[in-house]
């Protein structure tokens, strides 16, 4: 039988984002150090690694979900300098400042994990929705909001006390989740082919936008309170991005990008965008949606984001395993960078 790409995109996905219960049993390593998992008492087997003291000024903080650990990168040197065990496939990540935490969604564990931004101890780890996928913090409440794809809804977090204080329901299969300047939150359906705006105070759905089939990647322009979203599409509507205007309710234009826009990032006067099958980083002009730059990436780049400046930015190459740093106004790539175990989720972090 037939199947089209964007078939065939979509299949790849969701085994990504399921990431098979049976994958598991084979990514054990025969005669390496043998750690408990936390989630379910039994022993996996991985390589010891070497977890140390993080002073550096400019950090990259990535998850490696075929390893289930977080490596950080010294991007001064540009080597990996630390690394620490989490929980079942490892995948969306954010920074909590006021804590000193990392929060990692472990994907397979169904929980989230806190770890210490400098020393990267596991402070915590807290059950969440069934095969979470992405975590966003809003320093200013004291929560943090977890996107449970197979949940239908967002689990909140206090991030002081690592518990679970309430639930929003938000629609089917919630995937990648945006705090706004307001205290609401974005969140795009998967599966509704639906962006929702929901006030996290009562959990109602305050706006609601029409979005690609399947989507996966978004991005917040706050100063003019607009975001953009792609994802894995059907057939025409695959290769562009959504334009959503906050303020007047609607959808108000598509940005094409001849493939599909799978993740993306905001970083005045850019957007910048990652096409999985293209294997390629496209920036924008915000101004004026015209392409300013393409650039090839690694194998299956998989998240983007600015790292210091709007002229650089991190991509993640999970079949490639490295990080790449582009200088877009050099058009050239900065930095690559090894991580083992398939890179996926991206965090820049200044102490």
């Amino acid at each position: 039988m037939f199947q089209s790409k964007a078939q065939m995109q979509d299949r790849r996905f969701t085994a990504l984002l399921l990431i098979l219960m049976l994958l598991a049993a084979t990514l054990l390593i025969s005669g390496c150090e043998q750690k408990p998992s936390p989630s379910s008492g039994e022993e996996i087997s991985w390589p010891p690694l070497e977890t140390r003291q993080v002073v550096a000024e400019q950090r990259l903080y990535v998850t490696a979900m075929h390893e289930d650990k977080v490596s950080v990168i010294d991007l001064t040197t540009a080597k990996v300098v630390s690394e620490q065990r989490v929980g079942s496939k490892p995948y969306g990540l954010a920074i909590d400042r006021t804590h000193n935490q990392l929060l990692v969604v472990c994907a397979l564990a169904h929980e989230l994990w806190f770890l210490d931004l400098d020393t990267l101890e596991i402070l915590a780890t807290l059950p969440v929705g069934r095969v979470p996928a992405m975590v966003t913090v809003d320093e200013s409440s004291g929560k943090a909001y977890v996107s449970n794809t197979r949940g239908d809804g967002i689990t909140v977090v206090d991030t002081q006390t690592h518990q679970a204080v309430g639930h929003l329901v938000t629609g089917k299969a919630p995937y990648n989740i945006e705090l706004l300047q307001n205290g609401h939150l974005a969140v795009l359906n998967h599966d509704d082919a639906l962006l929702v705006v929901i006030n996290p105070a009562d959990g109602e759905i305050v706006q609601r936008f029409a979005a690609v089939p399947k989507s996966a990647g978004m991005a917040l322009h706050p100063s003019r309170n607009l975001l953009f979203s792609g994802g894995h599409g059907s057939e025409d509507n695959a290769d562009e991005i959504y334009i959503h205007d906050l303020n007047q309710g609607t959808n108000t234009g598509t940005i094409p990008t001849g493939e599909m826009a799978a993740y993306m990032s905001v970083a005045d006067p850019y957007l910048h965008v990652v096409l999985h099958d293209k294997e390629e980083l496209i920036s924008f002009d915000l101004e004026t949606y015209q392409e300013v730059i393409r650039m090839p990436t690694g194998k299956y780049p998989f998240a983007v984001v600015p790292v210091g400046s709007s002229t650089l930015v991190a991509v993640s190459n999970m079949d490639s395993e490295n990080v790449q740093v582009f200088d877009i106004e050099l058009r050239a790539v900065r930095h690559t960078i090894e991580v083992q175990g398939g890179p996926v989720g991206l965090a820049y972090h200044t102490p």
